[in-house]
């Protein structure tokens, strides 16, 4: 299945700002994150068309898959 990636802050070192991807069926977001080489300590946020899901959830064929770092602040 193909599916869009974006990626931000410094999950920029992993690919590009926006990108398609070929997954097998099925596959997850953590999945992918796996597959691009993304710590699990890097991955705090997956939104999958504009929506926060479980980095488990079964992608699907055309989704929009946002992935973002954790995020500090004061």
């Amino acid at each position: 299945m193909q599916i869009t990636v974006k990626l931000f802050v410094n999950l920029l070192q992993y690919g590009q700002k926006k990108f398609t991807y070929e997954l097998p069926d099925h596959a997850s977001a953590n999945d992918l994150a796996d597959i691009l080489g993304i710590p699990k300590a890097e991955r705090a946020i997956c939104m999958v068309n504009h929506h926060a899901l479980s980095w488990d959830t079964p992608l699907q064929e055309g989704d929009v898959v946002a992935l973002f770092p954790p995020v500090g602040g004061g």
